[in-house]
């Protein structure tokens, strides 16, 4: 006990006033807090040696899940793991990882701990004249809780949820070293979750046509995420409500895949836990746009990214199917042309002459009209054509609302639960199909429009467009929109 010590001698006072350090006329430093903070502190402390007493302290975080491990102390408070550094420790790493061990039974590597803080911090063992500073550090690391135990003054072990740890009162200054770790080197999903009770309700984005809580929100660290949420009020049918799950979780695990693949075309750290997708934000306001650019040179060079990005999709070995839901190739026959009968005939004839009537175009009004009078003739065609062709990866659902462009960034693309196997040149027919809807002209890019994969989905779209809606109510005049478009340039193709 600091008490129990000699006063310092004159050399070691000269130490502590060359490290900037107020001493009183005993030569004692003085707690920087005192004058920094206006804290009080008792004249006499618990720790061992006057001014600093060094410690190191081990940020471990679990890499499978977001989660940080806590040692509960004797005193009942919950920390990271940490102590005194030792005579024998080779460093303040090598002090915090012996402790890790010591406290929790895990074992990290020193080499590979991530500086978080070095300073000060609170300890109720401090006095007026002795403090606690402490070298803090972070690891990740899969973790299995059942392989550890407490040890050395350790009562209790836990894996504690970013979420519900940055609501605890922690032992001392541990509350602020996680935060720095979260801050420092934190995924956009830790950060996101850490951040969850200070980042409010952000801004709603209701594009889409399943029911997810979606919105954009900026973080405390300045980051700008998209937050894409399970919804499960939305639903009053379980099993629809489990379907919007799978799809969430299989967008999740296609980010991964593309990952693993150094695909270049997705958002920064998309990450997934429990129902909730995170992701970086492209913004209008960072120079990133939804739709194509108006000027020509730029809305050629919105294109060529684009397809750019298509082709090296399409280079991506196909995965194995592990998803509990069917293939959307397999869907786009089996919810379109599969179902078609006299009843949904009539169904359609009245949706497309209501759209001929609505939509601002007179090329796609005569499509309309002219797709009404044809379609036994392309159901016949889809049945005849022989769809036991090459796979490959497609995004299967590329609308230029599912990806973002930027002049010196290219293209990312978002949206991923519909991928799967499909015909070559898939999502660059919905594409062209897409820019057609809105104007543009394809015509000099035809060469990459899938005749084969138009036509199945004109099936799809136009059976769809007479179900009723779910979410958004644009969607079926935009699945309706899209049909039309298709058989426009189905129809250019054959002409």
């Amino acid at each position: 006990m600091v008490e129990t010590l000699h006063l310092p001698t004159k050399e070691r006072t000269a130490e502590f006033n060359a490290q900037g350090l107020q001493t009183d006329e005993l030569g004692r430093p003085i707690h920087p807090w005192i004058a920094a903070r206006g804290k009080e502190f008792p004249e006499q402390s618990e720790l061992w040696q006057w001014g600093p007493n060094a410690a190191a302290d081990a940020i471990v975080f679990n890499q499978d899940k977001p989660q940080v491990l806590l040692i509960q102390r004797r005193d009942g408070t919950w920390a990271s793991a940490g102590g005194f550094i030792d005579a024998t420790d080779k460093s303040p790493a090598h002090a915090a990882a012996r402790e890790a061990w010591e406290e929790e039974r895990i074992r990290l590597d020193p080499a590979e701990a991530l500086p978080v803080y070095e300073g000060i911090v609170a300890d109720t063992r401090s006095g007026k004249y002795s403090w606690t500073t402490s070298a803090a550090f972070l690891w990740r690391t899969s973790i299995k809780l059942d392989t550890l135990s407490a040890g050395d003054d350790a009562q209790g072990i836990r894996l504690a949820n970013l979420a519900k740890v940055s609501q605890e009162e922690l032992s001392g200054s541990h509350q602020f070293m996680i935060q720095q770790a979260i801050e420092r080197y934190g995924t956009l999903l830790e950060k996101t979750l850490y951040f969850a009770n200070r980042i409010g309700d952000g801004t709603q984005v209701a594009d889409g046509h399943m029911s997810y809580n979606k919105r954009i929100n900026f973080l405390p660290t300045h980051d700008a995420v998209f937050i894409k949420k399970f919804a499960p009020a939305e639903f009053t049918d379980k099993d629809r409500a489990a379907r919007s799950l799978l799809y969430l979780q299989k967008e999740a695990d296609t980010y991964k895949l593309l990952k693993n693949n150094e695909y270049p075309y997705t958002p920064e750290q998309a990450g997934y836990y429990d129902g909730l997708l995170v992701m970086e934000a492209l913004l209008g306001e960072r120079d990133w746009t939804w739709r194509h650019p108006k000027s020509s040179e730029s809305k050629n060079q919105y294109i060529a990214d684009t397809f750019e990005a298509l082709g090296t999709l399409s280079e991506i070995a196909l995965p194995q199917a592990t998803s509990e839901i069917k293939s959307s190739f397999v869907s786009f026959a089996g919810e379109g042309w599969d179902m078609y009968d006299y009843d949904s005939k009539q169904k359609i004839i009245d949706k497309l002459h209501t759209y001929a009537c609505e939509v601002q175009n007179d090329e796609l009004s005569n499509a309309a009209y002219k797709l009404s009078d044809n379609l036994d003739d392309l159901r016949a065609a889809f049945c005849t054509t022989d769809y036991d062709q090459p796979m490959v990866m497609c995004h299967h659902d590329f609308r230029e609302s599912n990806f973002a462009w930027h002049p010196q960034h290219g293209v990312k693309i978002i949206d991923w639960s519909w991928a799967g196997p499909g015909l070559k040149n898939s999502d660059a027919t919905t594409f062209l199909i897409d820019l057609h809807k809105r104007g543009v002209n394809v015509a000099p890019h035809m060469e990459r429009f899938n005749k084969d994969h138009a036509l199945m989905m004109i099936g799809f779209w136009l059976m769809h467009s007479t179900w009723p809606p779910c979410g958004n109510t644009d969607v079926r005049f935009q699945q309706m929109h899209s049909a039309v478009a298709a058989y426009s340039l189905l129809g250019q193709l054959q002409g």
